[in-house]
């Protein structure tokens, strides 16, 4: 009788597209810190014990960024298998407000023009540019 190997487990991540469209810009952390130092990201992070991706999405926003978001839809799923891990990304509603300094002291976040998402990118955010939803 052979046994089959366990089933291998990928980390399960999540990231927000946060759009303010009225000034056509996205909303994107630049790591500073390793991991991935110097990569532009969408806000974001791993799943945690029984959340949803939108429970995940919503409180990495407001760990990252320190704003509360609503989660419209998703955007694209991907499996990076380099890293091992899969990554769902949502789109949030549109925000409107005023964004508070940094309260994670290894991205630097801002706004950035619609058309001009800056390289080097995180994967999910590349293969959006690949695909022609973002333009770089």
């Amino acid at each position: 009788m052979s046994m089959k190997p366990p089933p291998v487990r990928k980390t399960v991540s999540v990231a927000v597209r946060i759009v303010d469209f009225r000034a056509e810009k996205h909303l994107l952390s630049r790591r500073i810190a390793e991991p991935y130092n110097g990569l532009w990201q969408f806000p974001g992070g791993h799943v945690e014990g029984t959340e949803t991706i939108e429970q995940t999405g919503i409180r990495e926003v407001l760990e990252e960024v320190g704003i509360m978001v609503e989660i419209d839809r998703p955007l694209m799923t991907y499996v990076d298998y380099e890293n091992d891990f899969v990554c769902a990304i949502l789109q949030s509603k549109p925000y409107l407000g005023i964004l508070p300094q940094n309260p994670e002291s290894t991205k630097h976040t801002q706004w950035i023009w619609r058309d001009d998402v800056p390289a080097p990118r995180f994967n999910g955010l590349q293969q959006l540019v690949d695909r022609g939803i973002l333009k770089g």
